[in-house]
């Protein structure tokens, strides 16, 4: 599933705050470098 439609399938991008956004992106930016290790 791309990146993007996961992000949208789990939040409600009406009301998510940008800090947020980008909070849970860098989070799975970590898991994915953790995996790729």
């Amino acid at each position: 599933m791309p990146k993007r439609t996961a992000i949208e399938e789990a939040r409600d991008l009406n009301t998510l705050s940008v800090e947020r956004l980008i909070g849970s992106l860098l989070s799975h930016e970590e898991v994915v470098n953790q995996m790729n290790r």
